[in-house]
């Protein structure tokens, strides 16, 4: 019995050190809401400098803006949103392998119904996470 508590205490802290505060102290979480910021104020082409290296290297700037343009304007505006969960992956989909943290929030827009909102974050070389995807989950 005391195996498992000793372990199931070290996992936790491993998950604690892995999606914990980066090398400049931020958070999954606030480089997240640095992302959000910049969509929530329609300022989507700043959104693509928040973005994963892989992401800016396969995706022109303005292709991202437009994209998010698009994917934001049919939403309106957030009225809420809170955070939901997180998720812990080393895999991701035409991405390199690495440390990504799925972000999911409970968003309302205004005049429409509560959805998933997700963000995928890539943990980058200098420590920061930054965008691998967004987008919205059906529920």
């Amino acid at each position: 019995m005391t195996t498992r508590i000793g372990l199931r205490v070290a996992g936790a802290f491993f998950l604690a050190l892995c999606i914990g505060a980066n090398a400049q102290g931020a958070t999954p979480e606030d480089d997240a809401r640095a992302f959000l910021g910049h969509l929530d104020a329609g300022r989507y082409e700043e959104s693509w400098v928040e973005t994963a290296g892989f992401v800016q290297a396969s995706t022109k700037k303005e292709e991202w803006a437009a994209a998010m343009a698009s994917l934001r304007e049919v939403k309106g505006e957030p009225a809420e949103r809170r955070f939901s969960h997180k998720e812990l992956t080393f895999e991701f989909p035409d991405g390199p392998s690495g440390q990504y943290i799925t972000l999911v929030y409970a968003t309302t827009f205004t005049g429409r119904p509560k959805q998933a909102e997700v963000l995928h974050l890539y943990l980058e070389a200098d420590g920061r996470y930054r965008v691998a995807g967004y987008g919205f989950k059906k529920d």
